[in-house]
Parts: C-alpha cells; sequence; structure tokens
C-alpha cells in the first residue's frame, strides 16, 4: 500500500506542473518517474544519459524540467549523470567531473562554468555550444590528442597525463590528490590547473 502511494504522490507532483497538465505521459518521463519511485521517494538518482541521448529535446527538456521541479517542490536530492555539461548547466548546483572512473573536479556548478580548473574540464566546457554566432566563431575549441588510458591496469600518476597539454614528468609518476586550491570550494585533481588565483 506505501509503494502504491509513493506511486500517487510522485505522479501528482509531475502532472501538477503546469507544462504537462494537458498531454499524456511521455515513455521517457513514466521511465524516469518510476526509476525515481522504485529507489525511494527521499532520495532520486537519474541516469540521464537515457534522457539526453535516446529521447528528443522537447521530451528531454521536459522531463528534466519535471525532476528538477519534483526535487524542489519535494525536497528531495537529485543526481544528474551525463556527459552533456550543457545540460547540467542551469540543473544542478554542484557538479562532479570524472575522467578514467576518476574524480578531476567537483565544486558549485557556477564555478565550473566561470573558473573551471581542470584541463579535461576545460575541454569539456570548449565544445558546449554558445548560441552567439559571433562568440562562437572565435573561442578556441580544444581537440584532445594522445592515447587513452589503459583502464585495465592500474594508471601511475594522473589519470589524464597522456591527453592533457600541460603534462609534465611529474604527472606521469605522481597522481594528483582532489584538492582545494585559490581559496574557494572548488577541488581539483590537477598539479598544473588553471583559474587559481
Amino acid at each position: 500500500l506505501a509503494f502504491f502511494a509513493t506511486i500517487a504522490m510522485a505522479v501528482t507532483l509531475v502532472y501538477a506542473q503546469p507544462y504537462i497538465a494537458d498531454r499524456e505521459m511521455l515513455k521517457g518521463e513514466f521511465f524516469t518517474l518510476s526509476l525515481f519511485v522504485l529507489l525511494g521517494i527521499s532520495i532520486m538518482v537519474s541516469a540521464n544519459n537515457f534522457l539526453v541521448v535516446y529521447l528528443g529535446l522537447e521530451v528531454m527538456s521536459l522531463s528534466l524540467y519535471s525532476l528538477v521541479a519534483l526535487r524542489r517542490d519535494s525536497g528531495m536530492a537529485l543526481l544528474l549523470i551525463s556527459h552533456n555539461l550543457d545540460v547540467m548547466a542551469a540543473r544542478v548546483e554542484r557538479l562532479a567531473v570524472m575522467y578514467g572512473g576518476q574524480f578531476v573536479e567537483v565544486a558549485d556548478a557556477d564555478e565550473i562554468f566561470t573558473a573551471p580548473q581542470h584541463p579535461y574540464t576545460i575541454a569539456l566546457l570548449s565544445a558546449v555550444p554558445i548560441p552567439d554566432p559571433v562568440l562562437e566563431r572565435e573561442r578556441r575549441r580544444i581537440r584532445l590528442g594522445g592515447e587513452l588510458p589503459d583502464l585495465t591496469s592500474p594508471v601511475t600518476g594522473c589519470i589524464f597525463t597522456s591527453r592533457c597539454w600541460k603534462a609534465e614528468d611529474r604527472c606521469s609518476v605522481e597522481r594528483p590528490a582532489l584538492t582545494e586550491r585559490g581559496g574557494t570550494a572548488n577541488r581539483t585533481a590537477c598539479h598544473f590547473p588553471e583559474n587559481v588565483a
């Protein structure tokens, strides 16, 4: 009985949003909502690559908007997982960037987007389209070269060394700790981070 009450509450919270009250629930929204209900109403975990890769832009936007509204209105925690930083921009408070299964940068989302410190984060952000055509033409995209690390065996040093334009000898032998730098809450695993005062 409690399970069905939880479903009813979740559906009510989603359908209370005015932008979807007049239409049928789409498969992606139902999948996402079902996932949350199964995981429990106090903490929601979403594999949002499903939303980004398999759903159309309109469905993805509505689903993400629903999730954020549900989190805001219910006080739930929400973990979004995506390869698309553009999707995360307005939807999260904190952001963790991973490379090769390791955290390379963790910070408030606005810090990541305005002053990224790790070279991989900077490269990811350089791939996010800018809606202003003049700025888009003028900016420099970072195309990563080098070899991907072999993740089947332990990596010595920094996980990003083989593709990093800032790498020095130290990077290939000493793994950098995820450390706060520059007096901000930004934690970066890099020996030579950028945007550090």
